[in-house]
């Protein structure tokens, strides 16, 4: 499991490197700042460090980004004050319910908190998906709407039934995600396609469209 977030980790500073922040972890888009304080600690290396709110939410959306069950959180007090249960909890319905990947592919986080230790309180996630690891591994990153008339017309060639996009530039743009799918449905003469926004059509960063 340590591997695995690491390879996360070095994936999200190298996408920073290169564009000055990847997609994947902001407040509207979920992305991980040049600033963050996030790293591994504990003799394993095992162990998320998270300085304030933003972190925590930040941490376990890398957990979800790796189909992990489970992960131990280091929430330490010297920043924001935070009370550790209060914040495990709203960060975990954010991530399930406010959150385009957390949306589209948690059934539930759970958590416990630990306060005994004298500047940190541990928190252990538990998390259930609604989509397996192949799932999420298979989902396209396009930069914007534009791309998808293409990246939708190569899995129509290529017979698949279903595509699910992370947009990382999306601005409300459902109308012409809709209007995408319609002009390539008809070019390929499809019927009863539909069209999954997460977490919604105002607001959302994946869009899965289901082709019959």
């Amino acid at each position: 499991m340590g591997k695995r977030w690491c390879a996360a980790l070095l994936c999200a500073v190298l996408a920073c490197s290169m564009t000055g922040c990847g997609d994947f972890l902001d407040r509207e888009w979920y992305e991980v700042k040049d600033h963050s304080p996030t790293y591994y600690e504990g003799e394993g290396r095992d162990v998320l460090r998270a300085d304030t709110y933003q972190d925590l939410v930040n941490n376990i959306l890398i957990l979800v980004g790796n189909h992990a069950e489970s992960g131990t959180i280091w929430l330490y007090y010297a920043q924001e004050g935070l009370d550790a249960a209060e914040a495990a909890e709203k960060a975990s319905r954010e991530v399930e319910k406010d959150t385009p990947m957390g949306s589209y592919a948690v059934s539930y986080i759970q958590y416990t908190v630990d306060d005994t230790a004298r500047n940190y309180s541990e928190i252990v996630v538990t998390i259930g998906y609604k989509r397996t690891e192949k799932e999420i591994i298979n989902m396209v990153h396009a930069t914007n709407v534009s791309a998808l008339h293409d990246l939708l017309s190569d899995a129509a060639a290529e017979g698949k039934t279903s595509l699910v996009v992370q947009l990382s530039a999306f601005e409300g743009q459902s109308y012409q995600v809709r209007q995408a799918v319609a002009q390539v449905q008809a070019a390929v003469g499809g019927s009863g396609w539909t069209t999954n926004f997460y977490p919604n059509a105002d607001n959302p960063g994946v869009v899965e469209i289901i082709m019959r």
